[in-house]
């Protein structure tokens, strides 16, 4: 699936790319999200880490990497599907960031 690009989407990548400190990532971001949303971010960024880019992933096996960070590892997959974390094809789960 993947994100939609567009004007607006690539502005919001365009200011992100231009912040030149972790203090200037922490304002930007504090402005932009809600902690929960920073963290969700950086939790799933964890597992992606977890998770050998472009290998196809077994469900049973991507839940149980999944569940060494969330007990709910449904809504986590689902979630890094819509976020273009992973992809789902017949049956297998893959990373492709």
């Amino acid at each position: 699936m993947g994100l939609r690009r567009d004007e607006q989407t690539d502005a919001l990548f365009r200011s992100i790319l231009s912040l030149k400190s972790i203090e200037e990532c922490y304002c930007y971001f504090e402005d932009l999200c809600t902690n929960k949303e920073v963290r969700d971010f950086g939790q799933r960024l964890e597992i992606a880490k977890e998770l050998e880019l472009g290998r196809p992933y077994p469900e049973r096996e991507l839940n149980q990497v999944l569940l060494r960070f969330h007990q709910d590892y449904c809504t986590l997959r689902r979630d890094m599907i819509s976020e273009g974390i992973l992809c789902r094809e017949e049956g297998l789960y893959t990373r492709l960031v």
